[in-house]
């Protein structure tokens, strides 16, 4: 029988090809604009037109989720974290036209890797670099992102690395990733 363990120490280094390197381990889950609303469900309104009464369709409808923390202060404290990393190097923010690639890995529990959208986790990380670590997400030429929960225990954060690459993706990491090729060429 295998005992759990209490997880050891251990020191993560970046790959040397990343320019930029950051993350955070445990704590709160990652919060995303999504967060800030959930869909009514189960609950009837009507509106009053001529004396009558219309049940009116709420499948597109959400009300704001009461929080402990707001999305807004959540990429604050990320633009804080990333600030703090940069302050000394004098390469940040990278400059336009320069373009970049990132990867995004997000830890989670198993509830919230069913309730939460990738796009959305990816667009608050990306949103909170703006200005910091690059001048504009439209720098941006490939991102990986990938969601999960953690192999050790449910802990909440992410790593991420930030890339510069060419504008013409030659020395990208996704370079050799194709979804389908042309064999013949019609007129």
């Amino acid at each position: 029988m295998i005992k759990n363990k209490k997880p050891s120490k251990g020191k993560i280094e970046k790959h040397p090809e990343i320019d930029f390197f950051s993350g955070r381990l445990g704590g709160y889950e990652i919060l995303t604009k999504q967060d800030k609303f959930k869909p009514l469900i189960n609950k009837e309104y009507y509106e009053k037109i001529d004396d009558k009464y219309i049940k009116i369709d709420t499948s597109n409808l959400y009300q704001k989720k009461e929080a402990n923390q707001s999305h807004k202060e959540f990429e604050n404290e990320l633009r804080t974290m990333f600030l703090e990393q940069v302050k000394e190097e004098k390469e940040y923010p990278i400059k336009k036209p320069q373009k970049v690639e990132v990867i995004i890995a997000v830890n989670m529990n198993e509830k919230r890797l069913e309730e939460v959208d990738i796009d959305n986790i990816t667009k608050s990380i990306l949103d909170s670099m703006n200005g910091i670590i690059y001048e504009d997400d439209s720098q941006v030429l490939n991102i990986l992102a990938q969601k999960n929960i953690h192999p050790l225990h449910p802990i909440n954060g992410f790593l991420l690395g930030v890339r510069k690459i060419n504008i013409d993706n030659s020395d990208s990491w996704f370079r050799n990733i194709k979804l389908a090729t042309a064999t013949e060429i019609y007129e």
